[in-house]
C-alpha cells in the first residue's frame, strides 16, 4: 500500500462493518475493499500467517495467543518507526464525467496512529458533554461529522492529512 508521508507497506484485506455501512450512505455501486497493515513486514506476514490458519480450521481461537503476540510484538518494535497512518482512497466520475482517482491521508507521529479511530468518539463525547441536541438512540455514527471537524483534533495530536489527485 502507497502512503504520501509513510514508507509502503503491505496491506491485508479486512472484514469490518464499514464495508456495509459505508455503501449504503454513500450510494457506492461497485465494490469497497478494506486493508490493514502494520509498518513491518514480517509482522504482517506473522499475521496473515495466523489468519491462514485460523481460515483452515488449524487454529481455532486465535484469541488464545493473545498474551503471547503481545509479548513477542516488543521484538518488532525496533524494527518499525513511530509513525502511523492511514489513506482512503476513492474512484469515480468527475463533475465533467471523467473518472476520479483521490486520496485522503493521515499521518500521525509519536506512536499516535492507533488514535486515529478514536478520533470520532472524542468529537462526538465533546458534542455531548456540550449538550448539543441530538437524535436520541443507538445507530451506526456515518455520517454524523464533517471531516473539517476533526481538523482540530488532528492538529491536536500533531497528526497531518493530504488531500492527493491519483492518476
Amino acid at each position: 500500500m502507497a502512503f504520501q508521508r509513510l514508507r509502503p507497506r503491505l496491506g491485508a484485506v479486512c472484514d469490518i462493518p464499514d464495508l456495509e455501512l459505508f455503501p449504503a450512505h454513500y450510494q457506492v455501486q461497485d465494490r469497497m475493499v478494506f486493508r490493514a497493515a502494520v509498518e513491518v513486514g514480517l509482522a504482517q506476514r506473522a499475521f496473515a500467517f495466523l489468519a491462514g490458519l485460523r481460515e483452515y480450521g488449524v487454529l481455532k481461537n486465535p484469541s488464545s495467543l493473545a498474551r503471547l503476540l503481545n509479548a513477542g510484538a516488543k521484538l518488532f518494535d525496533p524494527l518499525g518507526s513511530a509513525l502511523g497512518g492511514m489513506v482512503v482512497r476513492v474512484v469515480g466520475m468527475g463533475d465533467l464525467g471523467h473518472a476520479r482517482k483521490r486520496a485522503w491521508h493521515i499521518a500521525a507521529d509519536n506512536d499516535h496512529g492507533p488514535e486515529i479511530p478514536c478520533m470520532a468518539a472524542i468529537l462526538l463525547a465533546r458534542r455531548l458533554a456540550a449538550w448539543e441536541p441530538m437524535q436520541a438512540g443507538a445507530r451506526a455514527c456515518v455520517g454524523l461529522h464533517a471531516l473539517s471537524e476533526f481538523t482540530p483534533e488532528f492538529a491536536r495530536w500533531g497528526m497531518v492529512t493530504d488531500v492527493v489527485e491519483e492518476g
